[in-house]
């Protein structure tokens, strides 16, 4: 684990343990991230917020993300109509995928400060009922004992952008608490993602090239049959 600032920023590089499970020609692959000490605060009132850093490499070569799944987040204590959160891949090509997790949950025109309630421990989808209306009595919310919101629940931005991406490269979890007063700590920091690995054109090349030669000589063959009949 190291710390830095960037741009005052302040940026945590995580390890992680990686869980992969072989689905026929593709892969999916569950990271989660290794909280320093078990959890770490988010900067109170301060807009330049956190960053939890981790970097993939265990995919192979010409790796292509199907989807991400899930995102999960335990955030313990604070108050979430402070909160944001985004999350961020850059590969080794300097390809870039985003989605903005939630912002200020509750907040809008009739509810100024956002939701109270003291942090969440929750799995974000791609589809779902958003977490920015969370309370909304239709959605039934369930929260546990300390107050976090819990369950299933749609990511603010869909995780469209990650898809075709190579998922080795650069990951960050950035959280911010836009009003002082309350501290919100992160405890546990997942992602779930499918990758295929997309042929080389050259073998794919090949492979054509093999079929077709394999179906020339098919022909030949049923020509001279036939020939030999007469």
């Amino acid at each position: 684990m190291k710390n830095s600032r960037i741009r005052g920023i302040e940026s945590i590089l995580l390890g992680a343990s990686l869980s992969a499970v072989p689905i026929s020609n593709a892969d999916a692959a569950e990271y989660n991230l290794s909280i320093p000490n078990g959890s770490v605060a988010i900067p109170d009132g301060n807009l330049n917020g956190i960053v939890f850093s981790f970097n993939v490499s265990e995919a192979p070569a010409n790796s292509q993300i199907t989807s991400l799944n899930s995102v999960g987040l335990d955030i313990l204590g604070g108050y979430n109509g402070d909160l944001r959160a985004y999350l961020r891949h850059e590969t080794a090509g300097g390809i870039v995928g985003f989605a903005s997790l939630f912002n200020q949950p509750g907040k809008d025109n009739s509810l100024s400060l956002g939701y109270s309630n003291p942090g969440m421990n929750v799995l974000l989808m791609n589809s779902g009922n958003n977490i920015h209306n969370y309370q909304n009595p239709i959605f039934n919310a369930v929260y546990n004992g300390n107050g976090q919101l819990t369950g299933n629940w749609a990511s603010e931005q869909n995780f469209d952008s990650f898809a075709g991406l190579d998922p080795n490269g650069r990951w960050d979890f950035w959280f911010g608490d836009l009003t002082g007063g309350d501290v919100s700590t992160v405890q546990s920091l997942s992602f779930n993602l499918d990758y295929s690995v997309v042929p080389e054109p050259v073998n794919t090349a090949l492979g054509i090239l093999g079929g077709i030669a394999a179906i020339a000589a098919a022909g030949k063959a049923y020509r001279n049959r036939n020939k030999s009949r007469k």
